[in-house]
């Protein structure tokens, strides 16, 4: 029921006024809510303002991050994973710009400008912070700096603690919508030493230098990788891509194993399993997704919805909608759509 609490604030029936031009701006499907259309594509994508790239992939983040419109006063439609390719029309208004994401769901909906990286193609330090990148990291996009370097945001994480925030710039050439090649050099390699556990520990850019990030206090201590051993002190690199680099001075265990395995993946995508209160539906391709009747997606493929709420008197469904972990919508469907999981 968490990830709804975040949507509370959204009605999917028309619940504030929507202009004539607001409406044909954001439009991109013709036909009723939810109707099945064979081949139904999003319109062609308009060219970007010259100064702002076309093409992004999603970086980590908490909460919803597609809305209707560009307003602060937008209702939230949905989330979208880490990872997800993104195709942006224009400059961010708000801190929002209009996007499309062409995946298993086609979706055309304003991003959270913070949401849209890029994909670290080489490993290197991030210039003006503690922090290091290597292949396939995601780091979210600034700006440019110069002919050469972009302006980047970095946040260090271990699982999903952050260990900081920081901002500096990286070669362009080395950045990229687009995965790595598969023989780009990963991090250098040392070895896998551990910080003692019960204590938080405080990481320096150098021997009784300034503290630059602290690793958080667990249960059994976090592995870190040590680059320089200059006992008591020992130059570092903790994370899980990207990476704070810096040095500490305590002492260092054996680092410990993480466990494999676990449980096989459902079928039905997490953020729509997790949802158990409300009853389960399976939905066809080619169904649309309305809010405030503005198709906001298309299912390419059959995919899994929650019922939130029905409306006899509209003969549709609010559904709360997703074919993978990439991307999931709240919105309307005709009740026709929704069949039964078998």
């Amino acid at each position: 029921m968490a990830i709804l609490l975040y949507l509370a604030n959204m009605t999917i029936r028309l619940a504030f006024a929507i202009t004539l031009s607001s409406l044909l701006a954001f439009a991109f499907a013709c036909g009723g809510g939810g109707e099945y259309v064979e081949n139904a594509p999003l319109e062609n994508v308009t060219a970007p303002a010259a100064s702002w790239p076309e093409n992004f992939v999603t970086g980590p983040g908490n909460g919803p991050a597609l809305y209707l419109d560009a307003s602060a006063a937008s209702p939230a439609l949905g989330y979208v994973s880490e990872g997800v390719a993104v195709r942006v029309e224009g400059a961010p208004e708000n801190g929002r710009v209009l996007a499309r994401i062409m995946g298993p769901m086609k979706v055309k909906a304003y991003i959270d400008a913070s949401r849209l990286g890029y994909r670290v193609q080489r490993r290197g330090k991030v210039r003006g912070t503690p922090t290091y990148v290597g292949p396939n990291d995601i780091v979210r996009y600034l700006g440019a700096e110069d002919g050469t370097r972009t302006r980047v945001e970095v946040t260090p994480m271990i699982g999903d603690v952050p260990l900081g925030t920081f901002q500096g710039s990286f070669p362009t050439v080395g950045l990229s919508p687009d995965a790595p090649s598969a023989d780009a050099e990963a991090p250098r390699a040392g070895e896998t030493r551990r910080v003692p556990a019960g204590q938080s520990v405080p990481v320096y850019d150098r021997p009784d230098g300034q503290i630059v990030a602290t690793i958080p206090s667990t249960e059994n201590g976090t592995n870190v990788t040590v680059l320089r051993d200059q006992n008591p002190w020992f130059g570092i690199r903790v994370g899980d891509g990207p990476y704070i680099v810096g040095f500490v001075n305590v002492p260092l265990g054996n680092g410990i194993g993480t466990a494999g395995g676990g449980t096989a993946p459902s079928a039905v995508p997490a953020r729509i399993e997790a949802e158990s209160a409300h009853p389960l539906w399976r939905v066809p391709a080619r169904t649309r997704v309305k809010f405030n009747d503005r198709t906001v997606g298309i299912l390419a493929e059959d995919g899994y919805a929650r019922e939130m709420n029905r409306y006899a008197d509209s003969d549709e469904v609010d559904v709360f909608i997703a074919v993978d972990d990439d991307v999931a919508l709240r919105g309307m469907v005709p009740t026709a759509a929704l069949q039964p999981v078998e």
